[in-house]
């Protein structure tokens, strides 16, 4: 019995001068080994590879438009960056031109879907129409010929070599006519219904050019057609139920 505590007491002493580091209360959930070294902590694993960005999209077509061709082909719209409310804080009539600055063709064909392209694989376009008559017809105007906007091929027809500008203030200016004429328009009451949709129909493609303008840094200005000019009328071959509504420049600001 005497050896066995002696054997004891001699294992709690060597225990004790092993111990050269002074003990740490232990931390809840981190123990201390006392007199075991420490070991390196362990590399942390890698954070997981951020996602790849989505695909960019389409750089925009900076080619100038160059009018005089029989057709003009357009680029496939590419959308802007813009916010719907930035577009409606920028939006107002600008009524001077920088004459020297030509529009791009990308421009061009953004701005004429936007106006009133197709949007959907039914035809329908990107305006809203009365009774769904789809009754506009945009036309491009520029200094070497006047063109329709094709609006299923998204292209613009050649219709006249002549400069059919009403105003010539800006390299390009729409002009935007309805062809809805219903039956007994000689009745005060109907015809008064049908102006209603000629209106509707083309002052929801107003706005829609005046606020791609607005997103894209373009400039333009709505202006009733008062007259029905015989050039216009003749070159651009309307007939008695093509009803002149409003022209639009289009071009950038003249700072």
């Amino acid at each position: 019995m005497k050896r066995t505590l002696i054997c004891i007491a001699g294992m709690l002493l060597f225990g004790l001068s092993a111990c050269q580091k002074p003990c740490e209360c232990p931390v809840a959930d981190e123990p201390v080994a006392c007199g075991v070294p420490e070991q390196a902590a362990a590399p942390e694993a890698a954070a997981p590879e951020a996602a790849a960005p989505e695909a960019a999209k389409p750089a925009a077509d900076e080619t100038p438009i160059t009018a005089g061709a029989e057709e003009i082909v357009l680029p496939k719209p590419v959308a802007t960056d813009v916010t719907l409310t930035k577009a409606l804080e920028e939006r107002r009539s600008v009524r001077n031109y920088d004459a020297e600055k030509n529009l791009k063709l990308q421009d061009v064909s953004n701005l004429l879907w936007s106006a009133y392209g197709v949007n959907r694989p039914d035809g329908k376009r990107t305006a809203p129409s009365a009774r769904n008559m789809q009754s506009a017809t945009i036309y491009a105007l520029f200094e070497k010929g006047a063109y329709k906007y094709d609006h299923a091929a998204h292209k613009l027809i050649r219709l006249s070599e002549a400069d059919l500008r009403p105003l010539k203030v800006a390299p390009m200016e729409l002009l935007v006519t309805s062809n809805f004429t219903g039956d007994n328009a000689d009745d005060p009451a109907k015809a008064v219904d049908y102006a209603t949709i000629r209106g509707i129909d083309t002052g929801v493609v107003a706005q829609n050019v005046h606020l791609y303008c607005a997103a894209a840094g373009l400039a333009t200005v709505i202006r009733m057609q008062r007259t029905r000019d015989d050039a216009i009328v003749s070159g651009l071959q309307l007939t008695d139920n093509d009803h002149l509504i409003f022209n639009m420049a289009i071009g950038y600001e003249q700072k």
